[in-house]
């Protein structure tokens, strides 16, 4: 039986910060994989990769019953998230990308995931429940980082989240936060990207729409009007 290696971390790993979560993921993959932008032969930024993704949007549903009525607004990072992340997948897929995603049942199966893809050189990006964090997170259910390492011996883990530095936590406290609602309970994501990446392109990949058509549904003895707005 092969001996498990303890401590696996990318060599050379320093790629951090960014605003949003999986713009910000990305970017630091990207960068760390050496690929630049073709039009400008630097990274790239978070900013563009965040526009190329569709940019700005927002969900919104009215709940009115008698004598009530509701709006709640949801970003759209709440209403784009599926069993697939969409959001991460048309950002990619816009550069000529493609995205891997591995899931798994349990804390054990989603380690070998990542702990095969550093063996590879490969930076994964991980989904976990922001509430599970030891430090401020997104206030939203779905929140993406990069992991860079993992020192078993030490019990920690490395990521590279919306910092400008690197963040670690406890192999217990990484644990925890994975363990999120449904659908990116231990869920990881890789990318690969050709050569020379696509020039930016705006266009929904695969002739995916950008938006959702509003609806209506019955919710109990109210009305919900429901749909989502894309810039």
């Amino acid at each position: 039986m092969e001996e498990k290696i303890l401590t696996m971390i990318l060599p050379g790993y320093k790629h951090f910060g960014g605003r949003q979560v999986e713009a910000a993921a990305l970017k630091n993959v990207l960068a760390y994989l050496g690929v630049t932008a073709p039009h400008t032969g630097q990274p790239f930024t978070d900013a563009l990769l965040f526009g190329l993704g569709g940019g700005l949007g927002l969900g919104y549903f009215v709940y009115a019953s008698a004598g009530y009525t509701a709006l709640f607004v949801a970003t759209r990072i709440t209403t784009e998230e599926t069993k697939q992340p969409g959001f991460l997948q048309a950002m990619t897929e816009r550069l000529g990308g493609k995205l891997t995603v591995q899931k798994s049942s349990n804390a054990p199966g989603a380690e070998r995931k990542i702990r095969q893809a550093l063996a590879e050189g490969r930076p994964p990006i991980v989904w976990v429940n922001p509430q599970g964090l030891p430090y401020p997170g997104t206030p939203y259910g779905y929140h993406p980082l990069v992991v860079f390492g993992i020192d078993e011996e030490g019990g920690e883990v490395h990521l590279a989240d919306r910092s400008a530095k690197a963040v670690t936590i406890s192999q217990a406290e990484f644990v925890s936060a994975q363990q999120g609602g449904d659908p990116p309970r231990f869920r990881t994501v890789l990318v690969a990207m050709p050569a020379s990446p696509r020039q930016p392109d705006s266009k929904p990949p695969s002739g995916r729409a950008s938006g959702i058509p509003v609806s209506r549904c019955k919710t109990g003895s109210g009305r919900r009007t429901s749909g989502q707005i894309s810039a």
